[in-house]
């Protein structure tokens, strides 16, 4: 049975993020793989200190569910990260677990200045795909999400399957709003996940489907988040 691990970072619960985790894990139980979804927010997780202890024995210092997540993490077949947008890029949290991650890489690996490895390195057997969950509309100021997922995937010796902004969230917190789009983005959801698990990668149709537009346009979008933020403030 395909084990697929999902990493979340989003420190509120049942939030918009929390909607999409839930979707991907629904395709994951769908398909009869074996998922763990890990909270990184709920979890022990101290800051990298940067002292390279880890470089001769691939172990951090600390002592903390780091410990217990890499080995989970070394075990799955797939890896999905879900995380919500916080100033352009993926919350905290994230990024924390994959300064972590360095035990799995060595420091050679970041020294190459962009040169071509000397050696074949065999094709890589596990996959990451990423769903990143924003408020607004603007695609292009988070540009940067993908490029970071892409620049990971290739340290760790991933096969990067992708990664989507799924924008307009809080759409996702009141379907009522769009009920026939919401259902859509939430099969394309699952259908993503299983794809991941069965074959290691995520189709461009689906990714089109997860992200696509739920808002008619900006008028009708800036309306609907004036409402949201104004119930937020309450």
């Amino acid at each position: 049975m395909k084990r697929v691990l999902m990493l979340l970072s989003n420190p509120r619960p049942g939030g918009m993020t929390q909607i999409v985790a839930e979707a991907l894990l629904a395709g994951l139980n769908e398909g009869g793989f074996h998922a763990d979804c890990v909270n990184l927010c709920k979890s022990d997780i101290k800051p990298c200190l940067g002292c390279y202890s880890c470089i001769p024995n691939s172990r951090c210092v600390h002592k903390d569910d780091m410990r217990e997540i890499l080995r989970i993490f070394t075990l799955a077949d797939a890896v999905i990260c879900v995380s919500p947008v916080y100033f352009y890029s993926v919350s905290s949290r994230m990024r924390e677990f994959f300064e972590r991650c360095f035990p799995l890489v060595g420091g050679e690996r970041f020294m190459r200045c962009g040169k071509a490895d000397t050696q074949v390195s065999p094709k890589p057997q596990k996959s990451l795909f990423a769903v990143s969950v924003a408020a607004g509309i603007d695609a292009a100021l988070c540009a940067n999400i993908e490029q970071m997922y892409e620049a990971v995937s290739k340290s760790l010796g991933l096969n990067f399957a992708g990664s989507v902004l799924r924008m307009e969230s809080m759409y996702l917190k009141y379907p009522t709003l769009n009920p026939q789009k919401i259902g859509a983005i939430k099969d394309a959801l699952a259908k993503a996940a299983k794809e991941l698990a069965a074959y290691g990668r995520v189709y461009g149709s689906t990714k089109e489907a997860i992200s696509a537009r739920i808002s008619k346009d900006d008028a009708e979008f800036e309306h609907h988040a004036r409402l949201f933020w104004q119930k937020m403030r309450k």
